[in-house]
């Protein structure tokens, strides 16, 4: 409820500043099978995007090719390149996995710890500008009707199996001013530590994007699983420049930090 309260705040306060461009505002709702719902506010403008999650938001600065990661609960932040987020990353869970491994029983350490050396160096070799082969945007002739507006349908497929379904309407363009491809670049470097759908670097998505928005995608897992994000509301907006940086005073510290630290609910709104 808080940061509910917060965020009609924030979008007041909004309205009444003056920005040289208007920005967007996008919300979203992100539900799977197993009755899991949580929610997503993207706010964007002259080439920032800030994403607004339950527990922490990221901010990307596209020019500076910079990502913040901040932590409202405890007045933190974490701020790096995408290269630096990956060693952070790396950071935080190799003493994670310590304290696991020393748990284990002694014919399982070396299995586990083997395991995850090869997840560690996947991640520290991971390139996101390159396009795993199998994986290609096919369209529909698919046309569904979202709110108020009218979208196509696409699917992402790998090995000719759709693993999402997306939903896109040319009739608003939110990504249209912002450097798409690194855009892209930075998404595909936070993939892994979210729960965000596939971004492709395809010429045919990469035009869709900058010139639409996906209204609604269905990410199906190998199982039967699925994730379904849809957009519940999107407005145009002036957001003052600020918005894009972590409060002068949160402190910055290591994701291993983060995570080491207990979720302590704030006693006042400073955000």
């Amino acid at each position: 409820m808080k940061q509910l309260r917060w965020l009609t705040v924030a979008l007041i306060f909004f309205t009444s500043i003056f920005s040289c461009k208007g920005g967007w505002v996008i919300s979203e709702q992100i539900s799977d099978n197993f009755g899991n719902t949580s929610f997503q506010t993207t706010f964007i403008q002259q080439n920032h995007i800030r994403f607004e999650g339950a527990s922490a938001i990221t901010i990307l600065q596209l020019e500076k090719r910079l990502i913040t990661i901040i932590f409202p609960t405890i007045r933190a932040y974490w701020q790096g390149t995408p290269q630096e987020l990956t060693l952070s990353m790396i950071e935080a869970y190799d003493s994670q996995v310590q304290t696991l491994v020393l748990s284990l029983p002694l014919d399982q350490q070396s299995e586990f710890q083997s395991m995850y050396d090869s997840i560690k160096m996947k991640m520290l070799h991971a390139d996101t500008t390159h396009i795993a082969s199998g994986i290609g945007l096919n369209r529909t002739d698919s046309l569904l009707d979202i709110g108020e507006h009218k979208a196509r349908e696409y699917h992402i497929v790998r090995d000719t199996i759709v693993v999402e379904k997306i939903w896109i309407t040319q009739e608003l363009k939110p990504y249209e001013e912002i450097d798409i491809q690194q855009f892209i670049r930075l998404s595909n470097q936070i993939n892994p530590y979210s729960h965000k759908g596939i971004t492709l670097n395809t010429d045919e998505y990469l035009e869709l994007l900058s010139n639409g928005l996906i209204l609604k995608s269905i990410k199906v897992g190998p199982i039967g699983d699925y994730i379904i994000t849809q957009v519940n509301s999107i407005k145009e907006i002036n957001i003052p420049a600020d918005f894009f940086y972590p409060p002068s005073n949160y402190r910055k510290i290591s994701l291993a930090h983060a995570f080491e630290l207990p979720m302590v609910e704030p006693d006042g709104s400073d955000y």
